[in-house]
């Protein structure tokens, strides 16, 4: 179940993103920094260990060009609070 969920958020944005990428349109910046809000959405929305994976991406000026890492280093910043019930509720659904 967590599974289809993740693939159901995270496939259209890659098949978009590989398409610009192959049509050479995110040479654009303002089209480049859409996809990196639209990537820090979906990572937020995906829960606690995409938030980190995006945390450590925003570190990475190596692997990202710099406005996609001003992006998700807002992860950093300004991620989204859960209460301890939630928390509670996602590690016992998740781990039993």
């Amino acid at each position: 179940r967590r599974c289809w969920e993740v693939v159901r958020q995270v496939t259209p944005l890659l098949l978009r993103l590989l398409f610009d990428w192959k049509m050479g349109a995110l040479q654009d910046d303002a089209k480049c920094k859409a996809y990196a809000v639209e990537v820090r959405e979906v990572l937020a929305d995906l829960g606690p260990a995409f938030i980190k994976a995006g945390q450590a991406l925003s570190i990475r000026p190596d692997l990202l060009p710099e406005v996609v890492l001003k992006e998700l280093q807002r992860l950093c910043d300004d991620c989204p609070a859960i209460t301890w019930a939630e928390a509670r509720a996602t590690l016992e659904a998740e781990l039993g």
